[in-house]
Parts: structure tokens; sequence; C-alpha cells
């Protein structure tokens, strides 16, 4: 899912904040930052055009900086007369309602890029992502026990997706003859778009927890080989059905371009490994940042996984505020149910808080 990072430059800083508030509200595909026009200024001429290029739309509360950074530059105008755009020539009624002004943004960015500006993902639905550079990590029943957690502890509406090429959900859930998957409910999604989301009815299963997940596939999974635009569009439709709270999506090593929008979109990426592999963990977070054109330092949470240690058990800290290694005990499982309990439970709970906590 595509992101428009946007700048908002004023020395109102209450207007600027109101603002924010009002765009996210509006959408929640903007990455936001808010600047003074002086610090704004300062990073320009320190950084140069590397700077003000690390956004799509730069949104200034100041007049006659229109042909600045490429063109990229939004006038926020106190006169209503002098909204909309033109070659050049880009403004907006600094106090218009969030709707119509985000629809203008949306306008802008499109002209500006040739690009479909990103779905709305509505308020309150988060997207986490686990995935690993080493086979056999362990993310599925991560993936598993975290959406358990989830739905005992806080309370959320989960949704389970697999990202491997061969399924593990049924080592997880029972499925039903007859139950349609992902594929099917893609095809619906794409063939009938135009009437909404297809009722997920007759393609959810569910665990023991009360976790759910689209049936698995009886060859390998339809979603492994998804482009990024039908990914795009299929967490856009999951998020949009009010179902769900959360989104729990087992990327594992995929690195196709499902993989890269699930990771893209994700509000926390879970790097699971087993073992410390320093220079294929440095690989990885190159790919992240360069396959899915997002830093996505601020979202990682390493998660080393089947830990027998004690020592160095407590989280730390790394640069740049990144969190720490959570480490993991070992999970068991009775047929198709994890066994949360002791100091699994425990890790377990510390990675739930960590979706919605950064400490």
């Amino acid at each position: 899912m595509e992101y428009i990072k946007l700048a908002i430059v004023t020395d109102d800083k209450a207007y600027g904040q109101a603002l924010s508030r009002a765009l996210l509200i509006g959408n929640r595909g903007f990455d936001l930052s808010l600047f003074s026009c002086g610090a704004f200024c300062r990073r320009w001429r320190e950084a140069g055009d590397l700077f003000a290029g690390e956004y799509d739309l730069i949104l200034w509360d100041q007049e006659g900086v229109e042909q600045l950074a490429g063109g990229r530059i939004v006038r926020l105008s106190e006169h209503m007369s002098e909204a909309g755009g033109s070659k050049g020539r880009r403004v907006l009624y600094k106090y218009s309602p969030a709707g119509p002004m985000v629809g203008e943004i949306f306008r802008f960015y499109e002209e500006l890029t040739g690009r479909r500006p990103p779905r709305a993902r509505p308020s309150g639905v988060h997207v986490f992502v686990l995935a690993s550079w080493q086979g056999g990590a362990g993310c599925t029943s991560l993936c598993m026990s975290l959406g358990q957690e989830l739905i005992r502890s806080w309370r959320r509406r989960v949704l389970y997706l697999s990202l491997e090429g061969i399924e593990s959900t049924a080592a997880y859930m029972e499925v039903p003859a007859g139950m349609r998957g992902a594929g099917e409910f893609l095809y619906h999604l794409e063939a009938d778009g135009s009437k909404g989301v297809p009722f997920l009815e007759g393609y959810l299963v569910r665990s023991e927890a009360g976790a759910e997940a689209f049936a698995p596939s009886d060859g390998g999974n339809p979603l492994s080989l998804a482009t990024g635009e039908e990914m795009g569009r299929l967490l856009a439709a999951l998020m949009s059905s009010g179902r769900f709270d959360c989104i729990l999506i087992d990327a594992g090593t995929a690195a196709g371009e499902a993989a890269r929008e699930a990771l893209a979109s994700a509000d926390r990426i879970f790097l699971v490994s087993s073992a410390e592999e320093p220079e294929r963990e440095k690989r990885y977070r190159a790919f992240l940042k360069y396959g899915t054109e997002r830093d996505c330092s601020d979202r990682i949470i390493r998660v080393r996984n089947r830990w027998s240690g004690e020592e160095g058990r407590e989280d730390g800290r790394e640069d740049g505020g990144e969190v720490g290694t959570v480490r993991i005990s070992s999970a068991r499982k009775s047929g198709t149910a994890l066994i949360t309990e002791g100091r699994f439970a425990k890790d377990i709970h510390r990675m739930a808080e960590l979706c919605y906590n950064k400490s």
C-alpha cells in the first residue's frame, strides 16, 4: 500500500497540528512531518534538494514559494478564491474541510507523479508483518501465537494472512470441506469490484482462539504470486470490511510483489530469526528499504525465536530509537492449538505490547 509523504510547513504550530490531525482522519495513507518555515529552510540549505525530495508534496503556509522544489510545493492560502491548480501552481484554501482538502491533495499528487493515490485506510485497523531472512525461523507459529494473545488480552478481531508458497494454515486451524480460499476471493474482488467487498463467509476458517484465516488452497498459495496491486486491493478490502481490527501477515522469507506491498503497509515489521546472522540481516534490511521504497527502520522490531538462554533477556534500545531484540521461548502445540503458558506466554505478551507501543 503506497503512502503519500507530506511536509507541512507553517509558523502557526497550533494550525499545523490541527491540519495534521484532520488529514490523518481523512486518510491514513499520509506520512506527515511538521516544520516551522525557518526549520524547513535550514534543513533544505544544509541537505539541498535531497531533503526536499524526500516529500511527495510540501504544504507551505507562505506566499511566493510554488515554483520551488520541482513544483512539489502546495501553497496554503488565506483566500478561497486562490485555491486550485494549474501548471506550476498548486494552491489549497487552508481552512477547507478535511474531505475536500484530501481530495485536492490526491489530485495534485496524481498530476505530479502520474500515480494513483493510496486507498483510504480505516482508522483503528492495524497491519503487522512477521518476516525473516532465514527459512524455518518460526514466523507461522509466532504469528498464530501473537494472534491468540491479541484476541485474548487486547480483544482484537484478528485475520491471519499467509504469503508462504505452501500454506501452513491447516496445521493450526480445522478446514471444513468445500471452503473457498484467498485466490477465489481475490478473483471475485477483481471481477465484482464495483459491487463492493464480497461476503467473507465461505472463505474464512477459524482457530480455537478465534483468529480467522482464508482457507488454504490445495496447491500453491495464490497470494504468494499476487501482484503488488492485487495485494493492495485485497488489504484495502479487508480493512474496509469492518470485520477486523488487526491483520497479521506471515511473510516468512517471501520477497515478491505481494510481500513488498505487505511490508510497505505494515504498522510494525517483526524480523524473526532463530540465530544471529548479521550479514544476512543487513542485506534483508537493505531489501526492506529499497524494495518497499520506504525507510522501515522506525517500524522494525527484532525477534529472536526459540531462545533458551537467560542472559540479556531484557529488551535493549538501539540507534534511532529502534526497539531491541525481543527473545521468545520455544512454542509447544497440542493438535492444532498452541500452548501459551509460562515463559513463552510472557514473551508473546511482550511482543503483543510492542505491536501498539514502542517501549
